[in-house]
Parts: structure tokens; C-alpha cells; sequence
């Protein structure tokens, strides 16, 4: 569900170039691939090895090419294989846990890279009441994300998951 969720705002039709950060064990690429054109590419990046390996070993598909790497060098890891522009950038990337600096340099390489009307997907996870209430007690703000990705994007949208396990919520983006 949360993978349906990811792609359907893909205009699949059109876009040629998309982008899968965290490929993770392959879950949201197996679907990406099923809706994307014969002659479109889907570059699917991971710092983890393991998961490179995997991905390498049970995705066969020549469409797909996994890289190694880590999102914040999207633009040097794009050039790399000869691409400017992307259409699409389906991310399965953990922002809420991350340092500051790190969500703005990946935020800024994506928004550098996207074409004018490309997309972006996102997910965070929904936890019931939004945390524990002690970590707003000692100076932990709750990352609001939807607020973060405004920053980048002139139009984000929003769509809930209930149904997966745990619910999420799926930021559209565009620039």
C-alpha cells in the first residue's frame, strides 16, 4: 500500500529518468519498474552494500541500475552515469532521523536535479499522538516535515496511508 501510495502520483506515461533513494530490499522498486515505460531508467541509490547486493541479485531488469552511494551526492552520482535532469525522485529515505545539514544538502541536490515538472514522493511514518510528550519537556521539537519540504517545494500535498502497517503520510512535491 505505502509502495501504490509512492508511485501514483508518477506520471509514468511521461517520465523517462526516475530516481529511487533507498532502495532498501527492493519492495517500492519492483513496483516502480511494473508502471514505468519500456525505454525509461530507474536509477535506484543506497548507502548500504547489503542492499545493493540484493537488489543487484533479485531485480532483473535492465532498466534498473542500483548505485551505491549516498543521497546528499545525488548530482555527482547522476553525472556519473550521464543524466542532468530527473523526472521523478521516489524516496524512501528516514529524513525525520537525520541531522539538519544532511536533510538540506539531499533536499537541495533533489531540487537541483529535478526537471520543472518533475515530482517528488516522500513518506513519514504516523506515530499515535505525535511522541512522547517528555521530549518536547527537554527541548526536542517534533520534525515537522511537510514545513521542511516547503522550503524547496512551491506545491506539497499530502496523502494518509492508514491502512499500512505502521500508517504513513505521503508528501507530493513539485517545484
Amino acid at each position: 500500500m505505502l509502495a501504490s501510495a509512492l508511485a501514483r502520483r508518477v506520471d509514468f506515461g511521461r517520465a523517462r529518468v526516475v530516481v529511487e533513494l533507498g532502495v532498501g530490499t527492493g519492495a517500492v522498486t519492483g513496483l516502480l519498474l511494473q508502471r514505468m515505460r519500456p525505454r525509461s531508467l530507474l536509477y535506484g541509490i543506497d548507502l548500504n552494500p547489503r542492499f545493493i547486493a540484493h537488489v543487484r541479485k533479485n531485480v532483473r531488469d535492465s532498466r534498473f541500475v542500483p548505485i551505491l552511494g549516498r543521497a546528499e551526492d545525488l548530482g555527482k552520482l547522476l553525472r556519473n552515469v550521464g543524466v542532468h535532469r530527473v523526472d521523478a525522485v521516489v524516496s524512501s529515505l528516514g529524513l525525520t532521523s537525520m541531522e539538519p545539514d544532511q536533510r538540506d544538502s539531499i533536499l537541495g541536490e533533489i531540487q537541483r536535479h529535478l526537471a520543472t515538472d518533475g515530482v517528488m514522493t516522500q513518506y513519514q511514518y504516523l506515530h499515535p499522538g505525535g511522541g512522547p510528550e517528555w521530549l518536547s519537556a527537554v527541548g526536542v521539537r517534533r520534525f515537522a516535515e511537510e514545513e521542511f519540504l516547503r522550503r524547496y517545494f512551491t506545491e506539497v500535498s499530502t496523502e494518509r496511508v492508514v491502512w499500512n502497517l505502521p500508517p504513513a503520510k505521503v508528501y507530493t512535491c513539485r517545484l
